[in-house]
């Protein structure tokens, strides 16, 4: 049996179409704000046509935004489409209502068997409502009536389109998770959720955090300044919820974001930057990380009370050795006139992203004046993501400009090139 699927959606015209018979008529009504995801209305509902028509085909491609694999089969293959226009922009709430029962009448007038609107007008009576009394004009037709329980919830009382004679479709469970994972430089993993709409992995990338101050801690407002290319930590606020903290540390340049929330979802166009969304109950461990790297880093510097207590707006913080030799994919070693003769070492970590089996030598590019080791100066690494350390040891001789430049390469046998830079200055 051919099977003719009509869909009421708002960007194209109101059409009459002839039925006949052994034929099946879906309608489908759409109103729904186009996701970010898709450059224009046609995209959008053309993608929404092939989720309910598409004919089985294998697609060995990735979908959903790279998280997963399958085949991709809509709910009617083979069914003959057709798309009804019934909301506009300008629409009141009378001149929609009015429109959306037009737009049913006349698909009862032209005998189709399935109806679908994805629409919804708000919680009202059954005699109030346009959609239930014509829903219910269309089940004594013979047609099935499906509509959408809305986007509101998880309370009582947030579905839409409930009355007895509809079909109300709405999402209940999901048979999977999409995980994220947050690696902090001391060892300690947690797990999230993400719908970053890519697969990312970000490494060595400073945090940033505004602690004792709720609108920067909180992700209210932030100076772009500060941020800018760092991963922000957003904490979990009752100034804002969590859609405006991702605007904030979009709009201030952040690389990612840290969210921590009792939320569990943002949908993937929500994600203009990557972003991981964790348990309130990690907070304190990862603001506390945040917080030492940044007060540690500040006193390596040799900033006196009045100094540090301008930056970190605190009157108490604790200091670590070797703040200043953070994870940077470069090297910045500054010597004196009483440090000129000694050795600074600097210790790396580096994740292995390329193919599972690889072999990175080490190649050092210096100028006269400086003198560089690496050790070690082979990295093997057996699987993806694995980890190695090296220490590149630096020394100046007497002669060496003020500033000296150079490079360490890593070079794999397939010739992929690894570069950091390494600068050198004397006083």
């Amino acid at each position: 049996m051919l099977v003719q699927l009509l869909m009421l959606l708002p960007v194209l015209t109101v059409a009459s179409i002839q039925p006949k018979k052994s034929e099946t008529y879906i309608i489908h009504m759409d109103h729904s704000r186009k996701p970010d995801s898709f450059p224009n209305h046609e995209s959008w509902h053309q993608h929404t046509v092939n989720s309910l028509s598409l004919t089985c085909l294998e697609d060995k491609e990735p979908f959903l935004y790279s998280y997963t694999h399958g085949t991709a089969r809509g709910i009617a293959p083979n069914a003959h489409l057709a798309m009804y226009k019934v909301l506009w922009s300008s629409d009141s709430f009378a001149s929609a209502a009015t429109d959306i029962l037009a737009g049913m009448d006349q698909a009862i007038s032209d005998g189709v068997d399935v109806m679908s609107l994805s629409l919804g007008l708000g919680h009202m009576p059954y005699f109030d409502d346009v959609i239930a009394i014509a829903s219910l004009s269309a089940i004594e037709k013979g047609i099935v009536v499906v509509c959408a329980a809305g986007n509101d919830g998880p309370g009582p009382g947030t579905i839409y389109n409930g009355a007895p004679w509809i079909m109300t479709v709405g999402a209940g469970t999901m048979d999977r998770s999409f995980l994220a994972t947050l690696e902090l430089g001391n060892g300690l993993t947690f797990e999230g959720t993400s719908y970053f709409p890519a697969s990312v992995s970000i490494t060595d990338t400073p945090l940033y955090f505004g602690r004792d101050d709720p609108i920067t801690s909180g992700c209210v407002a932030l100076n772009r300044t500060e941020v800018v290319g760092k991963v922000v930590i957003c904490d979990n606020t009752h100034l804002v919820d969590i859609y405006g903290q991702m605007d904030v540390v979009t709009a201030a340049g952040a690389y990612g974001a840290i969210f921590l929330t009792d939320s569990v979802f943002l949908d993937p166009e929500d994600y203009p930057i990557p972003g991981i969304l964790l348990h309130t109950r990690y907070g304190n461990e990862i603001m506390e990380y945040a917080w030492h790297n940044t007060s540690s880093f500040l006193c390596d510097l040799r900033y006196n009370e009045t100094q540090m207590s301008a930056v970190i707006r605190r009157s108490q913080w604790g200091c670590h050795i070797n703040a200043t030799d953070l994870n940077y994919p470069s090297f910045i070693a500054s010597f004196n006139q009483t440090t000129a003769l000694s050795v600074k070492q600097f210790t790396r970590t580096v994740t292995n992203v390329g193919a599972p089996r690889s072999t990175y030598w080490a190649s050092l590019e210096v100028p006269s004046g400086m003198i560089v080791s690496v050790e070690p100066s082979t990295l093997k690494f057996a699987s993806k993501h694995q980890k190695h350390k090296f220490v590149v040891s630096i020394q100046v001789e007497r002669n060496a400009p003020n500033v000296n430049y150079g490079y360490l390469k890593w070079v794999d046998e397939r010739n992929h090139t690894v570069s950091s830079p390494i600068v050198v200055t004397r006083d």
